[in-house]
């Protein structure tokens, strides 16, 4: 588990350096998959090419896992040392602000509930899993979209996810104490509106 936080927080700090396209990016259709690849690509980096973090793993009788990060003495036999599932929550379909996206919270943290269990095969997929595996985390994305600044409404769509998040996941000790901005209020222009 610490590795994991060495290696998100300042993960968190590499998205902050792509603030303005990652607004940009929130505002035409979902980022899940984007932010699964650059959590991907920041390992990499961030371990000099000694991990090797891989998206959707699993074979075809096995839950496909978002993220799984393998690390060995070569890439012939690299094992699993973390399980990952991610999921990405916004508070609007898109720039059409008019869409509410809110009533998906509840059906996607039940899913992530379902997806985040202890974890006790010895392979998953193609690889070896490391006896140190015991369980597949869980990483949380938040959106948040407004045509203007409104601190208590922000405020209030981020408790819903963790009041809702409490309700229904098993271990929120992650959530509690690793939620942080990347940015705020980032002015967009699209097609000549702000």
């Amino acid at each position: 588990m610490e590795i994991l936080k060495s290696t998100f927080k300042p993960f968190l700090k590499y998205l902050t350096q792509q603030k303005e396209k990652i607004a940009y990016l929130q505002l035409i259709g979902r980022l899940e998959e984007y932010l699964v690849k650059e959590f991907c690509y920041y390992v990499f980096l961030n371990s000099k090419g000694k991990e090797l973090a891989v998206i959707n793993m699993g074979s075809n009788k096995e839950q496909k896992i978002d993220i799984c990060i393998l690390s060995g003495e070569n890439l012939d036999d690299p094992e699993i040392k973390f399980m990952i599932e991610a999921k990405y929550f916004r508070n609007k379909h898109r720039f059409r602000l008019s869409l509410s996206a809110t009533d998906e919270i509840t059906t996607t943290l039940k899913s992530l509930n379902s997806q985040m269990h202890n974890y006790n095969s010895e392979t998953h997929g193609w690889f070896k899993v490391s006896p140190y595996v015991k369980k597949i985390f869980g990483l949380i994305f938040i959106s948040y979209i407004s045509e203007e600044k409104n601190i208590q409404e922000k405020e209030k769509y981020f408790q819903r996810i963790i009041k809702t998040a409490k309700e229904n996941l098993n271990n929120l000790k992650v959530l509690d104490n690793m939620s942080e901005d990347v940015y705020d209020d980032i002015e967009v222009n699209l097609i000549n509106k702000t």
